[in-house]
């Protein structure tokens, strides 16, 4: 009952972030749903939304209105430049992941196990995936290939250590639906160490 409460819950938090301008993008196991399965297959302990650092002020406005507070720092690898914040509305959590911008595009920036920077860049199509319905409700999600880089990318440096066996399910599933003529070559993200001068690959 508990569990049928919380996936009614988020249906609800998906349904009242289609109404943002701008849209919010989802990410993670929630967007893996809504396109694999097109309703909320499995549980869930938050709903992650990827946001851009210059819109992060906006974003978390947006989430306070919706009725999510306390947000704190989840995960800070660059200093005053957080990756991962987090609030809560109840039993509720909302993650917001957070991108930098160059001139070559999206990234963000994670420590390996031995603590070393490194930027994981995303394809150019991340934020321009069509809305999709998850049980009626239509929901921004990230581009498919950029949900399968972004867990590759954090496989590759093992920031969260090695990936759990319904991760790996997820990512066989994305590639035979959405990505199955592309080599594994091509679904590796770019990856480049990180320099604390300039923020950038070096």
């Amino acid at each position: 009952m508990a569990a049928t409460m919380v996936k009614q819950s988020y249906l609800q938090v998906i349904e009242e972030m289609a109404m943002l301008d701008p849209p919010s993008f989802v990410f993670g196991g929630i967007a893996e749903d809504a396109l694999l399965d097109h309703r909320i297959s499995r549980p869930h302990s938050d709903i992650d939304v990827m946001v851009v650092r210059d819109e992060l002020d906006e974003r978390l406005r947006q989430g306070e209105a919706l009725g999510f507070d306390g947000f704190e720092v989840y995960y800070e690898p660059v200093r005053d430049k957080p990756l991962v914040l987090g609030g809560h509305r109840g039993d509720l959590n909302l993650e917001l992941g957070t991108l930098d911008r160059d001139d070559q595009g999206h990234y963000f920036t994670v420590a390996d196990r031995a603590g070393d920077l490194y930027n994981i860049r995303l394809p150019d199509d991340l934020f321009a995936y069509p809305a999709t319905l998850i049980e009626g409700t239509p929901i921004h999600t990230l581009s498919p290939l950029a949900l399968y880089q972004i867990r590759a990318g954090l496989d590759i440096t093992r920031t969260f250590g090695r990936l759990r066996p319904k991760d790996l399910v997820a990512q066989r599933r994305l590639k035979a639906v959405f990505l199955p003529d592309r080599p594994e070559s091509a679904l590796r993200p770019r990856i480049g160490s990180f320099s604390l001068r300039s923020g950038t690959h070096v």
